[in-house]
């Protein structure tokens, strides 16, 4: 590596890292409690997971209680990472990841309300699998990626012929494991609707337009540049962190409520038990809410005086 190369990256670096560790002071401190709970919320579900997976003991679990705490386990992750996201000031960089998690919300639901597709939605990974690794094999010479290893392409292309055969799926449709008398086109928005979500999917339209504009420019094959106002509105987060921490709590907790309610139909669930998670699980999100209410109210007032 060119040594004066690295060392201009290297003050570069030094001198945005400062500015970052400012920053990021400043929004831990003013969310600090939002934070917290959220904190608490997320050990919530890594309990609540330990206790639900106690209840089948035996490696092989019933295809709906499987894709559940799988779904469960998902939403944890992404969860954290928003909070990252949020923690680091960018605002649309949760709201990102927040739509995957409202992604999951509604599957998660939609698995409650028809447990038959629970095997569908389970057997589809292996449509998305190769969806990915063909990508990967198609621009394999132009991603120019240090050993990642493509061998393992056959077994993945096999697996999706064969649940493609199974259940007569096209492979082009993204919820087609969904699809049944009730639900005949199914999209994000229409399982929503299915579940009584689709009031939070004015949220999803409002992302796009914060979160696609610079990553049509990096995936773009021309190399076009985006305009400047798409770099802004990438670059800078359109609002403060009160809208992702709510929505990323109402979500999570959305998650929690089907998931209980997938494994409270086991005959080894306690009941009782799972009744206490459930109160507790509202708790959460109600908490967030009202210290982001108090904190707006506040700066409105602040505002009124001066």
């Amino acid at each position: 590596m060119d040594k004066d190369f690295y060392k201009l990256c290297q003050q570069k670096n030094d001198c945005l890292q400062a500015q970052y560790e400012t920053e990021r002071k400043y929004i831990y401190n003013k969310y600090n409690q939002e934070f917290t709970v959220l904190e608490g919320f997320f050990d919530f579900c890594i309990e609540l997971g330990k206790v639900l997976d106690s209840y089948i003991p035996e490696p092989e679990k019933p295809f709906l209680q499987f894709a559940l705490l799988r779904i469960h386990e998902r939403a944890l992750k992404i969860s954290r990472e928003a909070k990252i996201m949020m923690e680091n000031g960018s605002a649309s960089g949760a709201i990102a990841r927040w739509r995957t998690l409202f992604e999951f919300s509604v599957v998660a639901n939609i698995l409650i309300k028809y447990p038959d597709l629970a095997q569908k939605y389970i057997d589809y990974a292996a449509v998305d699998d190769y969806k990915f690794a063909r990508r990967l094999v198609e621009y394999q010479d132009r991603l120019n990626l240090f050993h990642y290893d493509l061998s393992a392409f056959h077994d993945i292309e096999m697996a999706y012929r064969n649940v493609k055969a199974k259940y007569s799926w096209t492979g082009k449709q993204d919820y087609e494991w969904a699809k049944n008398d009730e639900i005949k086109a199914p999209n994000l928005f229409n399982l929503a609707k299915a579940v009584g979500l689709e009031h939070l999917y004015a949220y999803v339209d409002e992302a796009h337009k914060y979160n696609h504009p610079c990553m049509r420019y990096l995936l773009s094959d021309r190399g076009s540049k985006p305009t400047e106002d798409d770099l802004q509105s990438y670059l800078f987060s359109p609002s403060g962190i009160e809208l992702p921490v709510q929505l990323t709590a109402i979500s999570l907790q959305t998650i929690n409520c089907a998931v209980i309610a997938g494994y409270a139909q086991l005959y080894s669930a306690n009941g009782e038990q799972l009744g206490c998670y459930l109160l507790q699980n509202k708790d959460f999100p109600a908490t967030i809410i009202e210290l982001v209410k108090e904190r707006i109210l506040k700066q409105e007032g602040q505002t009124d005086a001066d």
